[in-house]
């Protein structure tokens, strides 16, 4: 007949075996102790499969969220809303505010804790599973944001227009502008701080600001894939197309029809990237089809500037006899 320890040690060497375990070990509180008395142990699926006798048994459920603040979903309801178990379990795992009573996920002081202690691992922001007293109230998001600005997706529509939020959301996190108020998202500053940052935030300001050329200057200096995200007016502008294809020609693809067909502006694309060539319009591919690409861009560009610049005959022979 296998003892407690041979029991303990088949869970050691493979804590799969702890669904295994007899019901009368799953209600000994003392059994469970003892898994505990190895420092490295924190298994929360030890509380799921425990008797519920065991999970609302404190000074078990302490142990557990010691180790594992996660475990605490698994505890009883009434532990579960119980300030200090709840405060070590958040502690420890923030991802333990999952667990917490509806009454402690209002409390102030424990959504602090969680909030500073965001990991990575945590698929949505702590704040998603506050109170929403605390999910509209400014400081507390103020506070939440500076740790980590994805908390701004689940604070309340007030929040998401506070330009002080904003700005700090624009900065440090600034894809989230996505997040802000539509009046946030037309805010010159906002919207300037965050492509500062990253080009592609400028996908999320408002059509005046994607249509604005100064901005989009700026966001394309800074990545030039963002001439994406301008409006169609501005895809069209040749100044702002040849500044990005500058950058590579792989964001020809972004400009107009008109601009693809562009001598000027395919030449530039293509001697920063050969890719764009799959980007010229038709027509133009059309017409170098077989030829050396640069030499013939460049001769037509030449040609084209000296006929603007060079004197028509009519006007030379109009000049004359005013002389």
């Amino acid at each position: 007949m296998k003892t407690e320890d041979d029991y303990i040690k088949e869970v050691k060497e493979d804590e799969k075996n702890i669904q295994f375990l007899p019901l009368h070990l799953k209600a000994n509180k003392n059994f469970i102790l003892k898994f505990f008395e190895d420092k490295s142990f924190n298994n929360d699926q030890l509380l799921f499969y425990s008797s519920n006798e065991i999970k609302d048994d404190k000074e078990v459920v302490l142990k557990m969220v010691e180790r594992n603040g996660y475990g605490l979903i698994h505890a009883s309801d009434r532990l579960k809303d119980n300030e200090e178990v709840v405060k070590i379990a958040v502690e420890e795992n923030a991802l333990a505010i999952l667990g917490v009573s509806k009454r402690l996920k209002d409390n102030t002081e424990i959504g602090l804790i969680a909030i500073r202690k965001i990991c990575d691992y945590i698929p949505n922001h702590p704040l998603r599973y506050l109170s929403d007293r605390l999910r509209d109230n400014t400081d507390f998001v103020l506070e939440a944001v500076k740790y980590n600005a994805d908390a701004i997706r689940y604070a309340s529509k007030k929040i998401r227009s506070n330009r002080e939020i904003g700005l700090i959301v624009a900065k440090n996190s600034p894809l989230n502008l996505d997040f802000l108020s539509d009046d946030l998202k037309n805010d010159d500053q906002i919207v300037l701080a965050a492509i500062k940052h990253n080009a592609r935030a400028l996908e999320y300001a408002s059509d005046r600001l994607r249509n604005n050329k100064e901005m989009a200057m700026i966001a394309i200096d800074n990545n030039a894939h963002a001439l994406s995200y301008v409006s169609d007016s501005l895809k069209d502008d040749k100044s702002l197309v040849l500044k990005a294809v500058g950058y590579t020609g792989a964001v020809l693809k972004y400009a107009s029809s008109r601009l693809r067909g562009d001598k000027e502006v395919a030449l530039e694309a293509y001697k920063t990237h050969t890719v764009s060539i799959n980007y010229f319009s038709q027509e133009l591919r059309d017409e170098i089809e077989g030829k050396d690409i640069v030499k013939y861009l460049e001769s037509y560009i030449l040609k084209e500037k000296l006929n603007t610049t060079l004197p028509k005959e009519n006007s030379v022979k109009s000049k004359k006899i005013k002389l």
